[in-house]
């Protein structure tokens, strides 16, 4: 994520960096606008003329965050020849983002609604039809591999069954939840391994479910 690793350069974006540390460390109540403005070097004035209120600079955030794993996820998808290929490129990068993808866990279970003045370009990224950041990719890249068009039920199937094994994990083993267990088959080469035989299995059941997820 560019917010931990690149130094931003103009205002704008120095404050979204800050914000998106701030927010991801002490979550939206426990982040103070003035805080950002400390920490990125400007003033509540630059916040307020860029972003109106916390609760649009929360959510540019969140958007700009989603175009980065989108981003990412293309450029996978256009190097890869198959959903495992696809999948395991998609894990890797989460967990090589460990501390980014704590930050936008705990930023992802607020309660707060976007609000109505919200960018048109941050609403666009953040109401994805196919549900997570980059999610088209996978129903696409399942097509080609089962040999028959997916339907918008088999895409969403696709998505849900094989990223949702991907973020699962990927958000256990940077929680520390994996770390702690002694027990090898928890794992993360292994939880890797296991990761791999999910997808085959889901990849398995779709090939035999063409009359229920063809378009």
């Amino acid at each position: 994520m560019p917010f931990l690793k690149e130094k931003a350069s103009d205002t704008r974006s120095k404050i979204m960096q800050e914000a998106f540390e701030l927010f991801g460390q002490h979550g939206f109540e426990g982040t103070s606008i003035r805080d950002i403005a400390k920490n990125s070097e400007s003033n509540l004035a630059a916040v307020n003329y860029h972003f109106k209120s916390k609760e649009n600079l929360f959510w540019e955030v969140m958007a700009a965050t989603y175009s980065e794993v989108h981003i990412k996820i293309e450029q996978f998808y256009n190097e890869s020849k198959n959903a495992k290929e696809l999948s395991l490129k998609t894990y890797d990068y989460f967990l090589s983002e460990k501390t980014a993808i704590r930050a936008i866990m705990k930023m992802m279970l607020t309660d707060l609604k976007p609000p109505e003045d919200l960018s048109h370009e941050a609403k666009q990224v953040l109401f994805n039809p196919l549900g997570p950041p980059g999610g088209e990719f996978f129903p696409q890249m399942l097509s080609r591999e089962i040999n028959y068009e997916l339907s918008r039920e088999g895409s969403i199937w696709g998505i849900k069954a094989i990223f949702g094994v991907i973020h699962h994990w990927a958000v256990l083993c940077c929680c520390q939840c994996v770390a702690l267990d002694p027990d090898p088959l928890m794992s993360e080469e292994q939880i890797r391994k296991d990761i791999e035989s999910m997808i085959d299995s889901h990849i398995y059941f779709m090939k035999s479910q063409q009359d229920r997820f063809k378009k």
